[in-house]
């Protein structure tokens, strides 16, 4: 078939509106309401739907237009988004003037500046946020990521659109297949690769999520020319496509979105767009073109802006009673698609309406002012509830100026660089306590390790130790199975090994179990090997139990509960971690180890407060703040003072 041929037929199609997939974006807008107010640590995939459908619907509307376009539909696409978006940011900077925005709000004003520029993703995935923790104390407009993620590769993916047309010129058809396989392709290898390396940053990456749009475009593409037996195959096309999408939030993986886990999204979306387009009616395709149906796609948008705050909000006012999981969806569901409606008929249309008529200039003045009000608002409104805070925390935070900066209270070497984040295995030269001492600790392993640096380091300073230091995110000392999250983990471990053969340390600490947030603890796999090769080193090792971690923010609950702390912000330590020390059994196969178990001194009688009558004792779910550890650093002054080789006894 000619490219003309082939242009010509596209076109035909492509302004044919197949009302299934407003059905089916309806469906998805409902799957994360669901799955975010089950708050079961699940992924619905609806999101992966929603981007897909936007390439989807991305080549099928170019395929319109043969001459480049990228500044005349960029235009247009943003005045579409932005009132909407505008509105909801708005609301919740007028809430949190007036004070009823859903705490915590931490962050919430750096997120609304950050959501309405539509880079939201990027903030969380440098905060290393883990979106999969939804308890529901985060912020109000942490949903925005997905938003803007689909403004960046609609972006991206038009004007790389408009540079192939203004170069392929009559065979530009051909070429836009080229360039969309090829990106596809590079953008699903890079998904795999940070998956695999960096899963909390992936999660958020545009260009790990590229190839779900670009597999929608490529659909949009093919679609137009399918093979005639799709019209009579009797394949479910459809209604496995809505299985496998619906399937995702209760059988998939949540920890390996986008890769591998959104291929199964990914898959269902394919053949429900590819069923509809070309199969006959079955029933399920008539399920999606009801009224209800296409009434809640044509929602979509304002459901996924509006049904997070909307969550958040309804799980504060109901925090003090046993509400039904049940009740909590009607209600956010009710007053999700309610507001939704009333958005878009007293808001969004006559706006829509209005702009349409104007030019591109007017339009993309209009894009701008709406944008630029909501992100220079959120500096004024920063300085209100700053000041407000100042009065209503202040004895509360006691050493600190802000929630955010107890969340920042990391022990020293974080802000040295010697605490080893992702990609990084090369061990740096870090040397603290008495840098002149004759005797040597060393302290190493993964981020609960670096949690008792203050502690040694004060410890240290006090009886003349010199204190060599190492710990790698998320990666324990230990000869495999090495991290999945951190492929330089093993890399790691070998310059960690040569580092101890090397220094030849009078006492090395490190930790001995490891603890979940699900509450369970045990001895990690590879720990045994481990021990078994460093009792051969004549080297003592003190290895300290982990310590029990809170399911939810602890630094969050103080703040929405500042009067109530020592009572609702508390965690038993027992029903967090096992009932006896898992070590106990193995203690007596390495002579030169001593294993301690400092809970008590954690949380005494059993009992971890958020804060203590000196100050917070964590600064998240599982690491101590740097001001607790100091606190904590006569734990260590009896094993320092030790002769050597008595670490033991």
């Amino acid at each position: 078939m000619s490219t003309i041929s082939t242009r010509a037929n596209a076109r035909d199609v492509a302004s044919a509106r197949i009302v299934e997939l407003d059905g089916i974006r309806g469906l998805a807008a409902i799957l994360v309401l669901v799955f975010h107010v089950l708050a079961a640590g699940r992924v619905s995939g609806g999101v992966d739907v929603l981007i897909f459908l936007s390439g989807f619907f991305f080549s099928t509307f170019l395929l319109k237009d043969s001459s480049p376009v990228f500044p005349r539909r960029l235009i247009d696409y943003l005045s579409r988004l932005a009132p909407v978006a505008a509105l909801v940011l708005g609301v919740l900077l007028v809430l949190a003037v007036l004070d009823l925005a859903p705490r915590p709000t931490r962050t919430l004003i750096e997120e609304i500046f950050f959501s309405a520029l539509m880079v939201e993703n990027w903030f969380l995935g440098f905060q290393s946020i883990d979106y999969l923790a939804n308890d529901g104390w985060q912020s109000s407009v942490q949903h925005f990521w997905a938003v803007s993620i689909q403004v960046q590769l609609f972006a991206l993916f038009l004007l790389i659109t408009h540079v192939v047309k203004m170069w392929g010129k009559s065979s530009w058809v051909r070429w836009q297949w080229v360039t969309l396989v090829v990106l596809s392709g590079f953008s699903l290898a890079y998904s795999a690769w940070m998956s695999a390396r960096d899963p909390a940053f992936a999660y958020f990456d545009t260009f790990a999520r590229a190839w779900e749009f670009g597999f929608g475009a490529m659909v949009g593409l093919v679609g137009l020319t399918l093979p005639r037996w799709l019209n009579v195959v009797r394949f479910p096309f459809v209604s496995f496509g809505v299985l496998l999408i619906v399937a995702t939030g209760v059988f998939v993986p949540a920890q390996g979105f986008p890769f591998p886990s959104a291929l199964v999204p990914i898959a269902g979306i394919t053949l429900f767009t590819l069923g509809v387009m070309r199969q006959r009616d079955s029933f399920a395709r008539k399920v999606f073109r009801t009224p209800p149906a296409r009434f809640i796609g044509s929602l979509s948008y304002p459901i996924y802006l509006w049904h997070w705050p909307i969550h958040l909000m309804v799980s504060n006012f109901l925090s003090g009673g046993e509400t039904s999981f049940f009740v909590r969806l009607a209600i956010v569901f009710v007053v999700t698609v309610g507001l939704s409606w009333v958005t878009v008929q007293i808001f969004e249309r006559p706006i829509l309406a209005a702009v349409r008529t104007r030019t591109n200039q007017q339009r993309a003045w209009f894009t701008v002012i709406t944008v630029g009000s909501v992100a220079l608002s959120s500096f004024g409104v920063n300085s209100i509830v700053q000041a407000r805070d100042e009065v209503r925390y202040g004895p509360i935070l006691s050493l600190y100026q802000s929630f955010a900066e107890v969340k920042k209270d990391n022990p020293v070497p974080y802000r040295d660089g010697c605490h080893l984040r992702s990609g990084k295995s090369t061990i740096p030269p870090c040397v603290y306590g008495d840098v002149t001492g004759e005797k040597t600790v060393l302290l190493i392993g993964g981020s609960h390790a670096a949690s008792w640096q203050p502690a040694l380091d004060k410890a240290a300073s006090e009886m003349g130790w010199r204190l060599i230091y190492t710990t790698k995110s998320a990666c324990r000392l230990t000869f495999g199975p090495f991290s999945s999250s951190d492929s330089d983990c093993e890399e790691w471990n070998q310059n960690a090994v040569n580092l101890i053969i090397q220094e030849r340390p009078d006492l090395v600490v490190s930790t001995s179990t490891a603890t979940t947030k699900e509450g369970t603890e045990k001895i990690p796999k590879g720990y045994l090997n481990a021990w078994t090769e460093f009792s051969t080193y004549g080297i003592d090792f003190l290895m300290i139990r982990d310590i029990p971690r809170w399911e939810k923010d602890p630094v969050d609950c103080v703040e929405r509960f500042p009067t109530e702390a020592n009572d609702v912000c508390a965690m038993n330590a027992s029903e967090r971690m096992a009932r006896e020390d898992p070590t106990r059994a193995i203690r007596d196969q390495f002579p030169n180890f001593t294993f301690v178990d400092f809970t008590d001194a954690v949380c005494p009688n059993g009992v971890c407060l958020a804060q203590d009558q000196a100050g917070f004792t964590y600064r998240d779910t599982h690491h101590f703040t740097k001001d607790f550890s100091e606190r904590l650093f006569f734990l260590f002054l009896p094993e320092l003072e030790k002769p050597t080789g008595e670490q033991n006894e």
